[in-house]
């Protein structure tokens, strides 16, 4: 499936998945983004390709979790 694909299902978070891979498709290291990076292997078990993206280092989610202290503060956890 690709990004136009899934926006287009009805699948739970189908959204988020289909922006993340457009950004990563753009070399954009998005929270959409990072969240795709962190699921990528039950994506990829899915069918869903994930693009790779060397420029954020693992594990993903330090890198997701900075993005969103950056956007929502003392309220990123809730995110």
């Amino acid at each position: 499936m690709n990004a136009r694909e899934i926006a287009e299902s009805n699948l739970p978070g189908a959204d988020l998945v289909s922006k993340g891979q457009i950004d990563l498709g753009n070399q954009e290291a998005t929270a959409e983004a990072l969240l795709v990076l962190v699921a990528a292997p039950r994506l990829r078990r899915l069918g869903i390709s994930t693009p790779e993206f060397a420029a954020v280092a693992r594990p993903y989610e330090h890198a997701l979790n900075s993005v969103l202290e950056e956007t929502h503060g003392a309220g990123a956890h809730s995110q």
